[in-house]
């Protein structure tokens, strides 16, 4: 009804407004492309390195990173609109100042959070496979070198959705294109025929590491035009 603050009207066609969207989503869009992509080449080299047990064991590995990376993907998407708030409403002093709260807060809980993916390792794992099973220790194993991801995608995953609350698709999807694809295929092609085994565990941190240099360099060449 036209007394509330909601109510059905006549739309107009704005495609100008409708293409910024869908490319200001793009890093999102090129997320879950990639998440696909690199699950199936996890499976395929682990398959012909050890067998089912090393599909079973980057399964729980990945089961894993979803519930810790929720934590930054959470914060990330709640600060956005707050950030984008302060971007529109030209409030450059109210936006550094969210942006060095957040910034200081992913970087604190980066560390909580390295050393809680190790200790909880064990738990984890106990939840999906027998702790007698040859693929309980091949986790666990797994788990504590893939937990040093999370010393730096907190970074990451803030950097890019920083940029899209800034309306900076392009920014956005190249940091998330890297760490989730470019960064990661190139890590899984080298690192297992370097050091074998441990070379798949450690694809994900070395990504997200040269993802983090990305990030700082985003960082510090693009915020100063929006005032941050």
């Amino acid at each position: 009804m036209k007394r509330n603050g909601l109510r059905f009207t006549r739309f107009h066609w704005d495609g100008k407004a409708l293409w910024q969207s869908c490319t200001n989503g793009s890093s999102e869009m090129v997320t879950n492309l990639s998440n696909a992509v690199i699950t199936y080449l996890f499976n395929i080299i682990l398959m012909r390195m050890v067998g089912a047990d090393g599909v079973a064991a980057i399964t729980i590995i990945l089961y894993g990173q979803f519930l810790f990376n929720a934590l930054y993907l959470g914060f990330s998407m709640g600060v956005a609109p707050i950030i984008s708030f302060q971007y529109g409403a030209k409030n450059s002093e109210k936006l550094s100042n969210v942006y060095r709260i957040s910034n200081r807060f992913v970087k604190i809980s980066s560390g909580f959070m390295a050393v809680a993916s190790i200790l909880l390792a064990k738990p984890i794992t106990a939840v999906f496979v027998s702790e007698s099973s040859n693929t309980f220790a091949m986790t666990v194993t797994g788990f504590a070198l893939f937990g040093i991801n999370y010393l730096f995608s907190g970074y990451n995953v803030f950097t890019s959705s920083l940029f899209t609350a800034l309306s900076d698709g392009k920014t956005s999807a190249l940091v998330s294109f890297s760490r989730t694809f470019v960064c990661i295929l190139a890590s899984l092609l080298i690192l297992p025929r370097l050091i074998g085994l441990n070379g798949v565990w450690l694809a994900v941190p070395v990504a997200e590491f040269i993802t983090l240099g990305l990030s700082f360099f985003c960082q510090k060449r693009n915020l100063p035009k929006y005032g941050i």
